[in-house]
């Protein structure tokens, strides 16, 4: 093959120029069409595609033809006022055309505009217009290109592989935009098919660098990583970074992901006491999302009825679903359950079994959509959230800060359901004093904070966080959140973070729907979204919902009475077998820990890996009111297990008022 030997596919003021530039230095063929490019007898060291327009479908029928030979082949064009050069395309490669107008598309703040341009652009009226790019302008994009084609002659580092150039004629000024490639991409995906294999998980050996310290070490593992890897304006998987200006107390930032599939962004918040920590910490949580909306480390391939893989599967009422009498409710919009509904499955390992099991895909993935027409329809019977997703340095610490999660939320259903009567917690005794020091701030700005235990029979530390302001005219009463860890100081921080730095935002945003509010005070079937949660606690009428843990004589603990075992005993220095030791507590109380891989292929370079896990049993956390997923035994047997109950709850007495959590 003669890398100096260039197939030229185009025609135009682009293809003219270019072609001008590099026929001094490189043997060319010019071909019209991509109809004209036949690879199956001779071929070239690099095919070059030339457009005066953005064609995306013309570009990728030469992408098939080069890959299927196995020919590298570089894109150019045009567009509007500027131009863009790559991404290379080599042949079993992933990081493709595709790929790149995926990643390009996604992150485009109006899709509609986007493809009304790119259809506006095909048109016979374009084709033939003046086009009035600057001589300068062709010509430095001819100088690039021949830079490019010089490096792969001499076998030198390419610029723009995964990679693509976009150069702007006003100012002959451009950035390279670096894209990964996408597990979903139908030309270079290479992402294998799901497999009890695949799903099996296997726990290693992890020391940490502290008997205390629940973060195992992972140089790769840092902000400017991150930053490198995922952040990009045009083509990153994360396309903004910003700084929240509204909160009072914690710097916060936020990493916004946007969805491929809808006109949404989600965002990633991050809150700790520096910005460049929060930011490492946002753009984690962006990624945390990412992974476990849809598949994309595995391709599902199991579709059918419980009837059908009843021999492999968990039955899905056993993982805790909606009361049947639950459809008439308003908002609520899924399918009855029934053993012959035919949904997707995936692997999911089972701890007390110790091997793989099928468990409903829509039970993992919380934003599946059947995207085309020939995707099974998805069926869905049950409300999912993020609820028990995590990430981690490595499998073995993102299943335990999955558990941490699960634990969390399932505690503080469980005392909402019965309305325990929790002991609040004196925090005189921490030895983190960035506690003290945010306690102190939000008091002194009028705010009244209180913190609660509700740990469970797993012995974690978990913490109930409501801030509340005593304010006559406060545009919101109350904010709730929730934190879990082996140390009680880290779950403490996590919750009092949560509500700290969400009630001056949503003093802003929801202080003009108190009307809204109101109407939901007195019909709890309003309570349809996450938001809706908080808009509800948002009134004062609400405030007498928290009576239960402000009865008189509740107790008060210290917190080194509350968790005397943190403070006068060392954690093991086996991560691992901390963690396994938990799983086998769990077992004691739970049916079963069920762990399902997510990490995407995008954060394996760093060694980042996300789970889901599924403690069956436990309650999982829903929002809209009609969503609700209550697990009758735990919400009974909890508080009886723990002392707070003599005897189960009566189901009539079950607090259903929609729950506070945000």
């Amino acid at each position: 093959m003669n890398k100096r030997q260039i197939w030229i596919v185009g025609e135009g003021l682009f293809a003219e120029a270019v072609s001008e530039r590099l026929e001094a230095d490189f043997e060319l063929v010019r071909l019209q069409n991509s109809q004209a490019l036949d690879l199956s007898g001779a071929k070239p060291g690099v095919v070059l595609s030339l457009s005066d327009r953005r064609d995306p479908d013309w570009e990728m029928n030469i992408q098939r033809e080069t890959r299927a030979h196995g020919v590298p082949y570089l894109r150019a064009y045009l567009y509007v006022d500027r131009g863009f050069l790559g991404p290379w395309s080599f042949a079993e490669q992933e990081g493709c055309l595709q790929c790149a107008e995926i990643r390009m598309r996604n992150v485009h703040p109006n899709k509609p505009i986007w493809n009304a341009v790119s259809k506006a652009q095909q048109s016979e009226s374009y084709r033939v217009a003046p086009k009035l790019w600057t001589v300068p302008f062709l010509d430095w994009f001819g100088e690039l290109i021949a830079e490019e084609l010089e490096s792969f002659a001499a076998g030198r580092t390419l610029r723009f592989t995964q990679a693509v150039y976009a150069g702007y004629d006003g100012n002959l000024k451009g950035q390279i935009h670096h894209f990964l490639a996408h597990p979903q991409c139908p030309e270079c995906s290479v992402v294998p098919d799901d497999s009890p294999e695949l799903a099996e998980v296997r726990i290693e050996s992890r020391l940490k660098s502290d008997p205390r310290s629940y973060r195992l070490p992972n140089p790769k593992l840092n902000r400017e990583n991150l930053r490198k890897e995922f952040y990009d304006w045009r083509m990153g998987l994360i396309h903004h970074l910003y700084r929240e200006t509204y909160s009072k107390f914690i710097p916060i930032t936020g990493a916004e992901l946007p969805l491929e599939t809808e006109n949404h962004t989600e965002i990633g918040f991050g809150r700790t006491v520096t910005f460049n920590d929060s930011e490492l910490t946002s753009i984690l949580e962006a990624l945390e999302r990412y992974a476990g909306m849809i598949p994309r480390g595995r391709k599902t391939v199991n579709f059918g009825s419980y009837q059908e893989f009843r021999e492999h599967a968990i039955h899905p009422p056993q993982l805790g679903i909606h009361d049947p009498a639950q459809r008439a409710e308003p908002g609520f919009r899924y399918h009855p359950y029934d053993d012959d509904l035919k949904v997707g499955w995936v692997w999911a390992y089972s701890w007390r079994q110790q091997k793989s099991v099928l468990i409903p895909e829509q039970m993992v993935y919380y934003r599946l959509s059947q995207t085309t027409p020939d995707q099974p329809p998805v069926n869905r019977f049950v409300y999912e959230t993020s609820n028990g997703c995590a990430m981690g340095g490595s499998l073995e610490e993102a299943i335990y800060y999955g558990l941490m999660e699960v634990i969390e939320r399932d505690a503080f259903l469980v005392a909402w359901y019965n309305r325990l009567p929790l002991t609040e917690i004196d925090l005189e005794g921490v030895k983190d004093q960035n506690i003290l020091l945010v306690k102190d701030r939000v008091e002194a700005m009028g705010y009244r904070l209180h913190l609660f235990d509700m740990t469970m029979e797993s012995g974690i530390p978990s913490i109930w966080a409501t801030l509340i302001n005593p304010a006559e005219d406060a545009g919101v009463k109350t904010y709730t959140a929730a934190g879990a860890h082996a140390d009680p100081e880290k779950a403490i921080m996590g919750a009092m973070v949560e509500v700290v730095t969400s009630m001056p935002i949503y003093e802003i945003s929801l202080t003009p729907k108190r009307d809204e509010a109101e109407a939901m005070v007195n019909d709890p079937t309003l309570v349809q979204t996450m938001e809706d949660h908080v808009l509800l606690y948002s009134h004062p009428d609400t405030l007498p919902r928290y009576d239960f843990l402000f009865g008189e004589g509740r107790q008060v603990k210290s917190v080194r009475d509350l968790y005397a075992n943190w403070y006068e005993n060392t954690p093991p220095k086996d991560f691992s077998a901390e963690l396994t030791d938990l799983m086998d507590r769990l077992l004691e109380h739970h049916q079963d820990i069920l762990i399902i891989d997510e990490t995407p292929p995008e954060l394996e370079p760093l060694g980042i890996r996300a789970v889901k896990v599924i403690v069956q049993g436990m309650l999982t956390m829903s929002f809209g009111h009609q969503f609700r997923r209550i697990v009758m035994e735990r919400v009974q047997q909890a508080p009886v297990t723990m002392g707070y109950r003599k005897e189960p709850i009566a189901p009539e007495e079950i607090n259903l008022q929609p729950h506070p959590f945000p």
